[in-house]
């Protein structure tokens, strides 16, 4: 029997202090269940991060039916989990007990090819050829590209077509949106260059990213108590799996194939009509309702778009909710509509919702004021966590003793310490080697990257958020507060073209948020957080292989592919014309400036352009949202009704709430009728059947995906948020 009594201090360099062993055994940090994955689990995590590499961009971009990147919760990782118990550990274990996975080792399948998962695609493969093949692309003697982005960009980070146009060498860029001539091969040696050059800035990126996670973690989860809601689907998964678990496994309790089986049915109902055409689906979404009858007088008409969206997973996640948040979801989305119809009604300000949807001047009042309510809460959170983060940094300096908490983190403070600057100040070298970025500039940016992408990661780890878009990216807020003239030319199209390849899909795909969850759930699932740190960034650097493979196999083989790609279509196009537009203006005010100051004199003022103005609208919005942030925070202190602030920082991205109000407010609607009605036993009798919801949503992905491949059918129902 193993004692409950206190361990013996003992002698330490720094005085006397608890064994550090005893003390973990004594705290239940060893021997409580902490286990390593198998060598079995090793090999499934890494072997299924390479499949889904190399499948995933010909599942988005040439099936284009549910595009698993586009979703937080992965749809293969939770089938995996569904899947292999039920074919090792129940089937094959019973003729070889071998066979059998533990649960870290499905805990680390999770969290491998959950991390990894959105990079294959708008996380990281899309939006980074986008940005690199676009100008040369769409460059033409109207536009000016050539000489205005091209000539401006570094060519070792772009593939190049040959300048001659008879030339027989291979033409990378020209060949992915026309599809390879005949016998010709994927020019892979002019694209590997490049390619490499960018992963070692997303490498760093996401060391930066794993290092803030394992430094903010224990504060979220211990001292803030924050839920982390997208974490308690798997943890449900795994619980009933191993003996002396206390509860049923996961598909042995009928709530939870309840849950299963509604949404297995009710998309698979709906996918048939791809195939069965007389089969007329089930409508689940309403996109037209403010159209058709919010028509009649000014009010109603500024009220649009007003959608009415059931996504059963969104029903299931808000169940998981506190009502506080998913009531803030939907209610601040109501209150942003109303302060619109001020706007449009008395101010004259556009028509509707649709004109505030970018991010400078009067349209982006609303995103600009979300967009600093979630840098003040990042704001708030580190100064929240002055203590364990001054504790943890005195620990790295060695100006305290490491205890069993330091080790159990699977990185001491010292290495998490060293992480996060290494690949902070590596990012600034890489954007002053490669770009010729001003060190100052490049510093505010990476700063900024990092907030932003924390902030994301708070959302989701509160609210459970499966969709989120947020509106803007770290050059883009430098440009709003300093203006593109005071960037200078160079700075601001440079900034501007990094920020965008590491923007994420608007956040939506951040990598931030995953580290976070999967930190969170090895804690609770009792894996050694060194063996999943180990696994990341295998599992990272693979990914990065193998998405440059499966990405431009599919779509050099499959130029049809680029016509349902956003991001290299439309969004390049955009995107780079409002750079260009800008940076030429930046342009002829630095010339005259150049030619004022050879002269002698200062420039008129009458000729100072819209970009050398500092846009007093952004800055008072990111402000306002500032302090709507502190007023929330402080109402909340002193009154118990006050909303959650949650549904404010929603605002920096308007058509993800669009798209899912509806959904947080019949989740809200069903968990509030339940409590009051049932109680939290009928509470906890039903939540089984809800994380079934999300379950079942993710399982039919899956299912309709491989019909879709074994039969070759394209544009199929989709099931993702968007």
């Amino acid at each position: 029997m193993t004692s409950t009594e206190a361990p013996p201090p003992v002698d330490g360099p720094r005085g006397r202090r608890f064994d550090p062993e005893a003390l973990a055994d004594l705290q239940g940090e060893r021997g409580a269940g902490w286990s390593a994955p198998t060598w079995r689990g090793w090999a499934l995590a890494l072997g299924a991060v390479a499949v889904f590499s190399l499948l995933i961009p010909y599942i988005d971009y040439v099936l284009r039916g549910s595009r698993l990147t586009l979703n937080l919760m992965p749809a293969g990782s939770v089938f995996l989990l569904l899947a292999l118990p039920l074919i090792l550990n129940l089937g094959l274990a019973r003729v070889r007990r071998q066979l059998a996975l533990s649960r870290a080792d499905l805990a680390l399948i999770f969290c491998l090819t959950f991390v990894t998962n959105p990079l294959p695609g708008g996380g990281m493969m899309s939006y980074l050829t986008a940005m690199m093949f676009g100008p040369q692309q769409f460059a033409d003697q109207g536009n000016g590209w050539q000489e205005q982005i091209v000539a401006e960009l570094p060519p070792e980070l772009m593939p190049q077509d040959p300048q001659d146009p008879t030339s027989d060498a291979p033409r990378p860029v020209a060949w992915l949106y026309t599809g390879l001539p005949e016998g010709r091969a994927i020019p892979w040696s002019a694209l590997a260059g490049p390619y490499a050059r960018w992963f070692v800035m997303f490498l760093l990126a996401l060391g930066m990213f794993l290092a803030a996670a394992m430094l903010l973690r224990k504060q979220w989860a211990d001292h803030e108590k924050l839920d982390f809601p997208m974490t308690q689907v798997p943890l449900e998964m795994l619980n009933g799996l191993e003996s002396g678990d206390s509860g049923k496994p996961f598909l042995l309790d009928r709530m939870a194939l309840y849950g299963i089986l509604v949404t297995l049915l009710l998309h698979s109902y709906n996918a048939l009509h791809d195939y069965l055409p007389m089969i007329e689906p089930l409508p689940l979404k309403s996109d037209s309702f403010g159209a058709r009858f919010l028509t009649e007088g000014p009010v109603l008409r500024a009220l649009n778009p007003v959608n009415f969206n059931i996504y059963p997973a969104i029903l299931g996640i808000t169940y998981l909710l506190s009502t506080e948040v998913s009531f803030s979801l939907w209610f601040m989305h109501w209150v942003k509509k109303f302060a619109i119809v001020v706007l449009v009604v008395w101010r004259g300000l556009g028509a509707n919702e649709y004109f505030f949807t970018r991010e400078w001047g009067e349209r982006g009042i609303f995103i600009n004021q979300g967009v600093g309510a979630l840098i003040a809460t990042v704001l708030v959170g580190v100064w929240l966590a002055r203590k364990p983060l001054g504790d943890s940094l005195r620990l790295a300096l060695g100006r305290a003793p490491s205890g069993p908490e330091d080790e159990a983190e699977g990185l001491s403070a010292r290495w998490t310490w060293l992480l996060l600057f290494a690949c902070a100040a590596g990012s600034v070298v890489w954007l002053c080697l490669y770009f010729k970025a001003g060190a100052g500039w490049a510093i505010l940016a990476v700063l900024l990257l990092l907030i932003l992408n924390i902030g994301v990661a708070r959302m989701v780890s509160e609210a459970g958020i499966f969709y989120l878009e947020i509106n803007t990216h770290a050059a883009g807020v430098l440009s709003n507060c300093f203006s593109p003239a005071a960037l200078g030319a160079h700075n601001f199209l440079a900034l501007n073209v990094w920020s965008r390849v590491l923007a994420f899909d608007y956040l939506r795909s951040s990598p931030t948020i995953t580290l976070f969850q999967s930190l969170h759930f090895a804690g609770q699932a009792r894996l050694r957080r060194g063996s999943l740190i180990a696994g990341l960034g295998l599992a990272l650097a693979l990914c990065c292989a193998c998405s440059f493979f499966g990405f431009f196999s599919a779509l050099y083989h499959n130029p049809s592919g680029l016509e349902g790609n956003w991001a290299l279509s439309a969004f390049v196009k955009s995107e780079y014309g409002h750079l260009a537009r800008r940076h030429k203006a930046v342009q002829q005010w630095e010339q005259v400036q150049a030619e004022a100051a050879a002269a002698g004199a200062e420039p008129p003022a009458e000729k100072r352009p819209d970009v050398a103005r500092i846009n007093r609208d952004e800055i008072r919005s990111y402000a306002l949202g500032a302090a709507l942030l502190g007023l929330f925070l402080f109402l909340r202190s002193r009154v118990f009704w006050w909303p959650h602030p949650i549904g404010l920082l929603m605002w920096a991205g308007w058509w993800a709430i669009m798209q899912t109000w509806f959904s947080y407010f019949l989740g809200w609607l069903i968990k509030v009728l339940i409590l009051k009605f049932g109680g939290f036993r009928v509470y906890g009798h039903w939540r089984r059947f809800f994380i079934g919801l999300i379950v079942g949503e993710l399982v039919a992905t899956v299912l309709w995906l491989t019909v879709a491949y074994c039969t070759g059918t394209k544009d199929t129902y989709p099931m993702h948020f968007n």
